[in-house]
Parts: C-alpha cells; structure tokens; sequence
C-alpha cells in the first residue's frame, strides 16, 4: 500500500533501511498489490506520516526476479498492508543481521557521519557504505553497531565523524575480527574540539562527543603492531590541520588523541599522513575516496584542483 504517493506507482527496494541506499532499477522493489515475504525486520530511517522506523528485508513473491537479479531488499512497513501500527513488528519476523545489508564479498566498509550512506549524494566510496544510525547506536557513543560487517572486509574508512567507525571497529570486534583487518583510512578526521571532552554545560544542552571515551591511541597502536603489512591512511586538510597563528599547521587535535601511542614506535612507518594544505573538509572526501576503492596507495595521491601532498609519518 502507498506506492503511489509519488508518481508513477512505485517504490525501490534499498540495501539498507534508509531511503537513500538504492540504484534506483525500475522494477526492482514493488507496486501496488503485488505480494512479499517478510525475512526480517530492522529499524531504520522514518518513513511516512507516523515515522515508521520499522523495515523488513522482503521478497517479491509477485515477481521474485527482474532481468536475472533477486527482487528483494528493504522496504518501509510503511508500504505493508500488514494491518500493524506503525513500527510493530509483525509476530514471527526475526530480527535482521542489526540492519546492515547483506553484501558477499566486500573488501571494504565506509562510515558514513550522517544518513546519507556515502555521505555525499552521488559519491561512490566503499564496496559497502553504512549511514551513520547503522554503526553508532544509541548516544552515538556505542561501539557495538560498528563491527556488525561481513567477515571479507579488510579496509576500513571514515570521513568526518565516520573517523569513529574503524575506531568503534577495533574496541569492539574482538581479536580474531580485528586481525583481518589491514587497511585504515580516515579523510579529514577533525580537530580538538571534535575529539575533546565538552564542558558539563554544552554536554548538559546535548553536546556530545565520543573520541576522548574512548583509548584511540592505544587502539590504534595495537593494531598496526598486529601485523607489519597494516596501515592507517590520514588524509588531512582545513579542519585536522588546525593551523597556529602563523599559518603552520599543528595537527594537534591528531597527535593527542590519535597519533601519541604511534609516534616513536618501530610501527610509526606503517601509518602515513597526506596532507593538502587548507583543502577543504568535503573535498579532502570527494577527490581521493573514489581513487581509493579495495585498494592501499603506497605515496599520497593527487587530485586535479587540491593542493599537492606533503606526506609524513606520526
């Protein structure tokens, strides 16, 4: 029901329950009257006049394939005609794997800081991208979400506040999870103030960050001492380099809660900072996450229009 409140009658199947998350295929999802499974359910972005969060991963019994591919994936309770409420779970319906999709074979997970899988409408970053309600739970400070991926992943990325999906990742996943993992790349992770402990009057107005609860230094340490082939890619611009006065970059930020437990160590070469001076903190994302699809650059890469590379070691 409701798949023609926008036109023509309709509406996607998504990968994940978040109405960004689909290739838009005509004829991949449903239409009115046609008939689905329900495989599981999961709660995701809100849906309709009633904010329904609830989806399910569901076949199209109607039509169960569409030019050789399977018709199914996400879809709102909002176009069941299940007779529920909003967000009721039909009985018997099991919980789906916390809502990430099922993606066979991927070598890398994006952490997406907003609800937008890649984060930028038409970006392409990862073989597997997860909007920012899927990884940080609850306060957004709850690392279980983030190490919820398939087991074929080996690199791990993060732009913004999705610096905090490889590092919920490592506290949570368990060794085994954690030692298959070989590549770590954050874009422009931030500053300071995004990583530090605000004052109890801004975390009593709902500022909140996550960074200082957790041991990153040390996480990130011991993780590159597990294997010498792992490597963390930093690619810096405006906001991580957190230029002083005189217009030197400090990366103070960085070196705090990041880098202190690298920096000296015999392990310090396997983590490598790209830094492109004063670039902006979208663009340090756009121009380099889609050179960097299942892969590890040995030097920093170019972008044509972003300043060149100066490249260092914590």
């Amino acid at each position: 029901m409701n798949t023609s409140e926008t036109m023509p009658d309709g509406v996607w199947f998504r990968y994940a329950p978040y109405t960004a998350d689909t290739k838009r295929i005509t004829g991949l999802g449903v239409y009115k009257n046609e008939r689905v499974q329900l495989e599981c359910y999961a709660f995701g972005q809100a849906v309709g006049p009633y904010n329904d969060r609830l989806w399910y991963q569901a076949l199209n019994v109607t039509r169960p394939t569409i030019d050789g591919m399977a018709d199914q994936g996400y879809l709102n309770a909002h176009y069941i005609n299940d007779g529920k409420a909003a967000n009721q779970v039909d009985p018997g319906v099991p919980a789906c794997n916390a809502g990430v999709p099922s993606a066979p074979g991927a070598k890398s997970v994006f952490y997406s800081p907003n609800n937008t899988p890649d984060a930028v409408a038409g970006l392409q970053v990862a073989d597997l991208n997860l909007p920012l309600a899927l990884w940080a739970t609850g306060a957004q400070c709850s690392a279980t979400g983030a190490s919820n991926i398939p087991a074929s992943v080996s690199i791990l990325e993060g732009w913004s506040k999705g610096r905090l999906g490889p590092i919920f990742f490592l506290d949570a996943a368990g060794a085994q999870n954690v030692a298959r993992i070989h590549t770590i790349i954050l874009f422009d992770p931030g500053s300071t103030s995004d990583f530090a402990e605000p004052p109890l009057w801004k975390r009593l107005l709902g500022d909140q960050t996550c960074d200082w609860q957790y041991p990153i230094n040390s996480l990130l340490a011991n993780w590159l001492k597990l294997n010498s082939s792992n490597r963390l890619l930093v690619f810096t611009g405006a906001d991580s380099e957190m230029k002083n006065t005189s217009g030197k970059s400090t990366f103070a930020g960085l070196w705090k809660y990041y880098f202190a437990g690298i920096w000296n160590q015999p392990f310090a070469g396997q983590a490598l900072v790209c830094d492109y001076n004063n670039l902006g903190h979208q663009a340090v994302l756009t121009d380099f996450a889609p050179q960097l699809t299942d892969q590890t650059p040995s030097k920093c890469p170019t972008a044509v229009g972003a300043p060149l590379p100066v490249s260092w070691h914590p």
